[in-house]
């Protein structure tokens, strides 16, 4: 019975998060309130107590397959019931267990997506389903939770950039639930990331239709709605904290939003409004060259930013869904300067702010702070992508230094999700391949059988020298990776042919 029979089998201590899991959802018939109590009573000695733990997990199993009353959990309207209670321990203690169960168990079901991603459809465990929409990729629905798996589709450009609009999503619905309009709902949702996939899940609402859309599109911006005048309002609201600048949208005479046009608000039964599809929540950043036009797709400003700006802007902007706005080419203007305040004004301080911390505090200012130059950045409304053009504006070598060591992991993190999706080797040799052709090593697998006893540590494979890695740092990750990924990353000596980068992330 999915996902138990995949708790039940979980490795690495995952059988405690499975406890938590069924305790969770447990109903009275599947798990009676006594087996619970006894479980309960019964975990802190599991974990050290092997014994102990075979015991629960064949009792688990018996329960789980004897039952035939198991129904896919309704995850968010047990959710959301919970923040009608009293603030209390017990309280933030079950949104935190049952946060955890729902995290748990799209992890368990993602992690099978992925693994049968090659398969044909007819023999795959969990099938898509067809409920409409492009951006987001296939769908899949089990377990009471709404999976999407990013497609490279033309506006992304590549299935790098589709993941990242899966990323911007959650940022989205983070950022709705945040503004605290009361009414104005989000859905249990998290990101997983596997062998170098990523997808969305989302907890199921099974009550959503056609019908029940007031606020946005469902059709790619064919049909526009703006329903609801209690819904309306909360969206204005809303919008005030996003920063987000009402707008005409649709076919003429054009139907007014205060939100991107493939926005989805659902209204419940009981009268509250759920929000969907946040990808483009915030507006898009200007591309630095007109070539780049379809990153306003995927290459957003952050709310950071926009909070330091204090400007409300259009987060159709640039795409044809605001051409419907007489005051579109206004409206884009705004955005346009905003980006190159961003990578002109604020660039400029933020290296400055850098410049004079380390005069003071030296080598102290970041280390032992895990993360320090993401959330250093992220604070100014700046994201990764800047990397190449903070670094320009850097002097200090030690700071410059600090940075390519940045903009070369978060490269490897690329290449090494690349070769991830495109390689059927176990996950673990594919990484190591890669940062042994990084550090001057390498070793070619034999054989499948060779692979898994060398995870097994049977036996320890002899390392040979790996004499082209100096191609890999003067030719192949400066020229063709570095350069294309963070804008004037590099300086004109270091990228000549006899300059190895790796002398300075050491």
């Amino acid at each position: 019975i999915p996902p138990l029979k995949y708790i039940l089998s979980s490795q690495k201590g995952a059988w405690l998060q499975g406890l938590f899991t069924l305790l969770v959802l447990g109903n009275e018939k599947l798990l009676p309130t006594e087996t619970m109590i006894d479980m309960i009573a019964a975990s802190p000695s599991i974990a050290t107590d092997r014994t102990k733990r075979e015991q629960l997990e064949k009792r688990l199993h018996a329960l789980v397959t004897s039952s035939r009353d198991y129904i896919p959990p309704s995850w968010d309207e047990e959710f959301q019931k919970s923040f009608g209670w009293p603030d209390s321990v017990g309280k933030f203690h079950y949104q935190a267990l049952k946060s955890r169960a729902f995290l748990f168990t799209a992890e368990q079901y993602a992690r099978i997506i992925i693994e049968e991603y090659r398969m044909p459809h007819h023999k795959k465990t969990i099938k898509p389903v067809p409920i409409g929409g492009v951006a987001g990729g296939e769908k899949f629905i089990v377990g009471g939770i709404l999976f999407k798996f990013p497609e490279n589709k033309p506006m992304y450009e590549g299935l790098a950039n589709a993941m990242k609009a899966a990323g911007h999503e959650l940022r989205g619905l983070n950022a709705y639930s945040n503004a605290k309009i009361p009414g104005l709902r989000v859905p249990l949702s998290a990101v997983i990331d596997y062998r170098g996939f990523r997808i969305t899940a989302i907890a199921y609402l099974p009550w959503i239709s056609k019908d029940t859309l007031v606020y946005g599109s469902a059709d790619g911006g064919k049909t526009v709605l703006s329903s609801d005048a209690k819904c309306n309002e909360m969206m204005k609201a809303a919008a005030v904290h996003l920063w987000s600048k009402e707008h005409l949208v649709g076919p003429k005479p054009g139907v007014r939003l205060a939100a991107a046009v493939d926005i989805e608000v659902h209204k419940h039964p009981d009268g509250s409004f759920y929000v969907l599809d946040c990808a483009r929540a915030f507006p898009p950043e200007y591309p630095a060259h007109p070539r780049f036009m379809n990153s306003v797709w995927f290459n957003m400003l952050r709310p950071e930013y926009l909070r330091k700006l204090q400007r409300r802007l259009n987060s159709d902007a640039f795409t044809t869904f605001a051409k419907t706005d007489p005051k579109c080419e206004a409206m884009n203007g705004a955005v346009k300067q905003a980006s190159a305040f961003l990578v002109k004004s604020i660039l400029n301080h933020y290296g400055y702010l850098l410049e004079m911390d380390y005069s003071k505090k030296g080598k102290k200012m970041f280390l032992g702070i895990p993360d320090f130059l993401p959330r250093s950045m992220h604070r100014y409304g700046l994201n990764m992508r800047h990397c190449g053009l903070v670094r320009r504006r850097l002097h200090a070598p030690v700071l410059r230094d600090l940075v390519l060591l940045e903009i070369v992991a978060r490269t490897c993190k690329g290449m090494i999700r690349d070769r991830l999706r495109r390689s059927a080797q176990i996950k673990e040799v594919t990484i190591l391949r890669m940062l042994n052709e990084m550090i001057g090593h390498y070793w070619e697998p034999q054989s499948e059988p060779e692979n898994e006893r060398f995870l097994k540590k049977a036996e320890v494979p002899n390392y040979v020298q790996y004499e082209s890695n100096a191609v890999c740092w003067t030719q192949y990750w400066k020229i063709n990776v570095l350069t294309n990924h963070f804008n004037d990353a590099l300086s004109g000596d270091e990228l000549k042919y006899d300059y190895r980068l790796i002398d300075h992330v050491d």
